[in-house]
């Protein structure tokens, strides 16, 4: 999404008072005012990690996009949220409940799948806004039941997650419209969707091919090989960790090897290849990186048919777990995209659009000519 500034943003943040004219999902008062002077939630959507998965952009919409035709982009946000700082007037509804009149419950987080979402797609660390949002408009309660309290979020009704029936080897039941792999044998070996895709990166962003902070791409791996029997690894291609023994990666980079090439290493949790040990500016440093051997690698059946590099994907099955760490996390897998469309570069609301753009990091060249590869991992932003 751009942010655009203008005049009004170099008024001066006094208090002021207004009536509300719109319930946060939690029920509180707020008022409806154009994006661009909600600052707790363009801090927010500033600091989800691009693209959006659409369970994600869904909840964002249905939480806080007031319907005023006509007005351009318009949400409901909370008095202290407002570029200039207002006291609401208004009662709070005592309810869950989200724009144009749809239904929501008070549920244990954990039940909220786009709200388990939202929170993983958030960078770390947080701007100090963000909590207060999330607080106001989607803590309801807490849950008592079980060994630990847990949050309790209002959450659009539709989206509840329904406990699941216990699945035994003989046994599955059908897939969910929402998650069609749900019941997958192998769906265990992959990413858990409450804890993966969390990075320690900052809130900088920086477009044009920059460093990327430490422990930003914690599910990016590098693919080792040795050249003719060789005692080095060549750090040439890079993968995606998609569980604790699984990395998706492109067939070209595990099959047709030039000549003497072999493919000898996962190292997992790098970040700069010429430093034994990472570190970033304020000393904070990164346990040493994990070389894992290779078990067996998988690439697709049809990999450079009908033409070459076509079905250019493959998976790569490690002989151990990775461990895990805060510098060493799987990606989230898009279970529940089977109708998104990944060439759109917007958002469609009910009153605008909203620019979207992805990153694409790594290792690779950095410039046009395919030359010069980065010690230190990449990253930038571009159109979808």
């Amino acid at each position: 999404m751009k942010t655009f500034i203008n005049l009004f943003f170099l008024l001066p943040l006094i208090n002021s008072q207004g009536v509300s004219d719109c319930f946060l999902p939690t029920g509180k008062p707020g008022i409806c005012a154009p994006l661009g002077q909600c600052t707790h939630l363009t801090d927010l959507i500033g600091n989800l990690q691009k693209p959006l998965p659409r369970d994600v952009s869904l909840l964002l919409r249905e939480s806080f996009f007031c319907n005023n035709q006509g007005q351009g982009i318009t949400v409901c946000c909370p008095g202290d949220g407002l570029t200039v700082k207002t006291k609401v007037e208004g009662e709070n509804r005592g309810e869950c409940g989200l724009q144009d009149g749809m239904s929501a419950e008070c549920v244990s987080y954990l039940q909220c799948s786009p709200f388990v979402q939202l929170m993983a797609n958030l960078r770390k660390p947080l701007p100090s806004s963000s909590p207060r949002l999330i607080q106001s408009s989607y803590l309801c309660g807490v849950d008592t039941v079980g060994e630990e309290p847990l949050p309790k979020v209002c959450c659009p009704s539709q989206a509840i997650k329904k406990p699941e029936p216990e699945v035994t080897a003989t046994t599955l039941t059908p897939p969910t419209t929402t998650d069609r792999f749900a019941n997958y044998p192998g769906r265990s070996l992959l990413a858990n969707s409450a804890s993966c895709g969390i990075s320690l990166s900052s809130e900088k962003r920086i477009v044009g091919g920059q460093n990327a902070d430490l422990g930003q791409y914690p599910w990016l791996v590098n693919l080792g090989y040795r050249q003719n029997g060789g005692s080095n690894n060549l750090f040439k291609c890079g993968g995606t960790l998609i569980g604790k023994r699984h990395v998706i990666t492109a067939a070209h980079c595990v099959t047709q090897l030039p000549k003497g090439f072999d493919l000898s290493v996962v190292r997992v949790g790098e970040y700069d290849l010429s430093m034994d040990v990472d570190c970033d500016s304020d000393n904070f440093c990164s346990p040493p990186p994990q070389d894992m051997q290779v078990e067996e690698v998988y690439s697709h059946e049809s990999y450079g048919k009908p033409a070459s590099f076509q079905n250019d994907i493959a998976i790569i099955k490690l002989k151990k777990e990775v461990e895990i760490n805060d510098f060493v996390s799987p990606i989230c897998l898009p279970y529940t995209h089977d109708k998104e469309d990944y060439l759109s570069k917007r958002i469609n609301t009910d009153n605008g659009e909203l620019e979207l753009q992805i990153e694409v990091a790594g290792w690779g060249a950095t410039n046009k000519v395919g030359r010069d590869p980065a010690n230190i991992l990449q990253f930038l932003d571009v159109n979808i």
